[in-house]
């Protein structure tokens, strides 16, 4: 990853969180830019809401790019190095994809919030989006600059750190949000826990060396995937924050029956979530519902299903998902089992 995000020790660039001097600035992006895809350098692509109306201002949008932006990374394989959400307009720094194009990507990434956020038929982008390649650190550094510091200029917060739509906490502190950032941060995460290869020298011959000619002497490759459990670990879930994908949370499913009435059925719903291989808890305490609910909201469990006299009749459950204010709705009970055991057998980032 050095060729993405390193500089070498000649290298002049001042660092990304450098206080701004009173010319430093960069000034306004040009119109009419042409796109040089799959050049090798990373892409300063801006798109805007549609007309310029902030409609990323509405609540829990800026979260919902956040996460599509993220999905598209694992998706399409590339490294975001900066972004900011403005609430009309969005400012990226991303490497070239290895599957796919960066316009596909793109796109992927609009339409996934404008089939959330609008009706059909409804704009919520301009089509367009501009790209500007950046092939030297010098331009790095620049870019990643014109992002941080254009919620200030704005006049929307007062220092780039007030304004948590954006990635210059990782880079100040190393804070870790939703989206993952391509830095010197992440790089030394790399190094805490990444391959180790070594190669050894056996002292006594071993009956392997039977078919080989006799004074050569083999090489024995050590190979340890991470370097010790408990670093792993704990670089995970500071990288998650706790919100595990599906497949990773210890549990994956909590059911939430609404009065003892439905006790019943919540098992049952449990039963059948086990035997598809989902780890499930039934919380049949005698607690508030919304008590229940605000606490395994807390504890980032990925789904939450609650149960009542409607969804007993129906054979459906209603469903809350991490991170969303509201409830998707119901669903019958078959529908989600299904939708959960593809979130686990193809090991998915999202929800």
């Amino acid at each position: 990853m050095r060729d993405v995000v390193g500089t070498t020790a000649q290298s002049k660039v001042s660092p990304v969180t450098d206080p701004e001097s009173n010319n430093s600035y960069p000034p306004p992006m040009p119109w009419s830019l042409k796109r040089y895809q799959n050049t090798g350098n990373l892409h300063f692509v801006t798109f805007s809401c549609y007309r310029r109306q902030p409609l990323l201002r509405k609540p829990g949008a800026a979260e919902m790019f956040e996460r599509a932006l993220e999905q598209a990374r694992v998706k399409y394989g590339f490294f975001i190095l900066g972004y900011v959400v403005m609430p009309e307009h969005i400012h990226l720094l991303v490497s070239e994809p290895q599957r796919d194009t960066l316009a596909t990507a793109i796109k992927a990434i609009k339409q996934s919030v404008a089939r959330r956020q609008v009706k059909p038929g409804e704009h919520f982008w301009q089509q367009r989006y501009y790209d500007f390649n950046v092939g030297t650190p010098e331009k790095r550094v620049e870019k990643l600059k014109y992002i941080h510091r254009n919620p200030v200029h704005r006049e929307l917060v007062t220092t780039p750190q007030d304004w948590p739509w954006s990635s210059y906490r990782h880079y100040a502190s190393g804070e870790v949000r939703t989206v993952q950032i391509e830095s010197p941060v992440a790089a030394w995460k790399r190094r805490q826990v990444g391959n180790q290869n070594a190669l050894v020298l056996p002292k006594n011959e071993h009956p392997a060396q039977a078919s080989l000619e006799r004074g050569t002497r083999p090489l024995m490759v050590h190979r340890a995937l991470y370097g010790s459990v408990e670093r792993f670990f704990g670089v995970l879930i500071e990288h998650y924050a706790g919100a595990f994908p599906v497949w990773l949370s210890p549990v994956q499913v909590v059911i939430i029956p609404i009065g003892e009435k439905h006790h019943a059925y919540a098992h049952e719903v449990g039963e059948k979530l086990k035997a598809a291989g989902v780890r499930v808890h039934v919380d049949a305490r005698n607690e508030k519902m919304n008590a229940k609910i605000r606490e395994h909201a807390l504890q980032k469990v990925p789904f939450q299903l609650v149960v009542g006299d409607k969804e007993v009749e129906s054979a459906q459950v209603n469903v809350r998902v991490r991170g969303q204010e509201k409830a998707e709705g119901s669903v019958a009970v078959e529908a989600f089992v299904e939708r959960v055991k593809k979130l686990i057998e193809t090991k998915a980032a999202g929800l």
